[in-house]
């Protein structure tokens, strides 16, 4: 008996789209696998070249012994770029092979790796030495990262990198005083790239409350991002006559800070002035942002006239009572912000609490600082780092505090009775 035409027909689509379904569902697990394995997972043990000092299952690299190109068992190839770097060793003071031998330099020197596969890697970057302080600057792909630890401390630096044109270099140089040194090196397949490279600015203030002829000062702080590493240059916009500005330095690499002083005369017209910061990094991308601050001039700081800043015909009034009470206020954020911070950054004896709590029970992998949860938290960080926060307390006007009021008689008498001490 055979079977109706169109009951045939639906069969023979149902058939079609279960075939097309499996094949898809293969596909997708089949680029999973792909993604996931993106390439092979290396090591590199940096130090003498002994192998009683190479840890297992890593890659030696023995200083000016391995220039490149230097090849591995897998095919990749490997070395430094100059032969002028130095090879140190702890022999049997430092019992974690990683941790024992490395090489280290004074000069500016480049790693590179070659032979891999075009994806993003984890990098894990060992640094330290048991006798001496290291300072270690490594740039990849125009981004750099930079550790500081003391004698017997190590600290490990880990970030995502992309691997164009099968290779990968490291710039290692100095970022102050001490020796630079890499201790050992890890390459890990990843399935996402590195978070986006980018700045910030934070300005304090915002805005300034001058007599006519005075002048006033503000900070600008350059706040690097995911490893920022590209000049960024300052400028303002257009001044409003009366002006006078200078800033130094017009430009720098983050972090940095810069100071914006702006001058009056006697003869300034009294009104509240808008200006424009603007910031323009050297990067492919050529991030750019900008701020705005404002300057208020008056002839009493008794007595304020302000022009609006809309188009309105309103004009605000200031007196001294109001004045002190906006001083007041500025101060209670200030108190806030430095009261947040007490109870969310840590200070510098719980940081070394935490290393020495690390090295006493051999721990391998060091903690790092806490990381940033968020854009303002490292801006607060980098603000408390260069020392703004402190010049905004300083600067902060007097505001007359409030004497606390005497006990009376009860109260008096019942802490006599509970605390014979008073």
């Amino acid at each position: 008996m055979r079977k109706n035409p169109t009951i045939w027909l639906y069969e023979l689509i149902k058939g079609e789209l279960r075939t097309i379904l499996a094949l898809g569902l293969l596909l997708l697990i089949w680029t999973g696998f792909g993604l996931a394995a993106g390439g092979s997972s290396y090591t590199f043990d940096f130090g003498t070249g002994l192998s009683s000092e190479v840890a297992p299952n890593s890659i030696s690299v023995s200083g000016g012994g391995s220039v490149y190109p230097q090849t591995a068992n897998d095919g990749i190839q490997f070395g430094w770029q100059t032969a002028f770097i130095a090879e140190q060793s702890s022999g049997a003071g430092v019992a974690d092979l990683w941790e024992t031998d490395s090489n280290q330099g004074v000069a500016y020197n480049t790693f590179k790796i070659t032979g891999l596969v075009d994806s993003y890697y984890n990098v894990t970057l060992i640094t330290g030495n048991l006798n001496n302080p290291i300072t270690t600057k490594v740039v990849v792909n125009g981004v750099n990262y930079i550790t500081t630890s003391d004698p017997g401390v190590w600290r490990t630096l880990t970030f995502k990198a992309a691997v164009t044109d099968s290779t990968l270099e490291f710039n290692f140089q100095r970022a102050g005083v001490n020796l630079w040194a890499i201790n050992a090196l890890t390459l890990t397949p990843s399935t996402s790239g590195p978070a986006e490279a980018t700045f910030d600015l934070v300005i304090l203030p915002t805005e300034h409350t001058i007599k006519a002829g005075g002048s006033a000062l503000y900070q600008i702080a350059v706040i690097p991002h995911n490893g920022y590493a590209s000049r960024v240059t300052l400028s303002i916009g257009d001044v409003p006559a009366g002006l006078q500005t200078s800033m130094s330095p017009l430009s720098g690499i983050p972090s940095f800070t810069a100071r914006l002083q702006i001058n009056t005369t006697s003869d300034t017209p009294v009104t509240r002035y808008a200006m424009t910061i603007n910031a323009k990094g050297d990067d492919p991308l050529a991030r750019s942002l900008t701020k705005q601050i404002s300057l208020v001039v008056s002839n009493s700081m008794s007595a304020i006239s302000v022009e609006p800043m809309t188009d309105t015909d309103t004009v605000v009034e200031i007196d001294e009572d109001e004045f002190r009470r906006q001083a007041k206020k500025n101060q209670l954020l200030i108190d806030e912000y430095l009261e947040w911070e007490r109870l969310n950054l840590p200070n510098n004896s719980d940081l070394t609490t935490l290393y020495d709590l690390s090295w006493l029970a051999s721990v391998d992998v060091l903690p790092e600082l806490p990381q940033a949860r968020s854009v303002l938290d490292a801006s607060l960080r980098q603000l408390t780092n260069a020392g703004i926060i402190g010049i905004v307390v300083d600067s902060a006007p007097i505001v007359a505090e409030i004497p606390p009021s005497q006990a009376g008689f009860w109260s008096r008498f019942f802490g006599a009775m509970f605390n014979p001490a008073q």
